[in-house]
């Protein structure tokens, strides 16, 4: 049974059309579905399905492309995949998991010999899951708002604009103090202490020219 797991990084849209798995996997799993542009890949991924096909009328529940997020437990959008694989299997194989068949059958392990081996009772599997398809797409449970995404990024721009102020101030005080060595070599009367200003009364204004 064809079936091909993708993610959202395979690049713009039109690469879509070079992958040939998508005409011939029978289900499309698109992982990974938190990632940003995640949904516009599903929305690309199911048009280019319908495109190989050429059943473009067909509603997007009908169409076997899922999207998945496999690392979180309970995950709606694996649920999903996993109840129509199911019934996609009942489908192609009939009369799956029927005694008759000898398919979605297993021995049952003998509770006298410490569960190993088996007492020959066939256990009727009829891949009809009985499991809660309400949700259908995954909703990712993240730590961080979508808001605050780049807050990391925001810290280090904050950290690289303080580290431009300091060194700014720095050149400002180096220069400062070359002035006032200088002033110092010459012999200025006038020349306050370090770190301290000129007295008001000692500084000449700049006439405008």
């Amino acid at each position: 049974f064809p079936m091909y797991v993708m993610t959202s990084d395979y690049g713009a849209a039109s690469q879509l059309e070079k992958i040939d798995m998508l005409d011939f996997a029978e289900v499309v799993v698109l992982n990974k579905y938190d990632r940003r542009g995640a949904e516009d890949a599903l929305r690309d991924v199911r048009k280019q399905w319908r495109r190989n096909r050429v059943a473009f009328k067909l509603p997007d529940e009908q169409v076997p492309v899922y999207p998945t997020i496999a690392s979180q437990f309970n995950d709606p959008g694996v649920t999903w995949m996993f109840a129509n694989l199911c019934r996609l299997l009942r489908e192609k194989l009939p009369g799956l998991g029927t005694r008759d068949s000898g398919l979605g059958t297993a021995s049952r392990p003998s509770p006298s010999r410490g569960g190993l081996g088996g007492d020959g009772v066939a256990v009727r599997c009829d891949f009809d899951p009985q499991v809660d398809t309400t949700l259908k797409e995954p909703r990712a449970t993240v730590l961080i708002p979508g808001a605050r995404v780049r807050y990391l990024a925001e810290i280090a721009e904050q950290g690289r604009t303080i580290n431009s102020r300091i060194e700014k101030q720095a050149e400002a005080a180096d220069r400062a103090q070359a002035l006032w060595q200088a002033l110092h070599e010459i012999g200025d009367a006038k020349l306050p202490k370090q770190l301290e200003a000129y007295d008001a009364n000692d500084l000449v204004p700049v006439r405008p020219e």
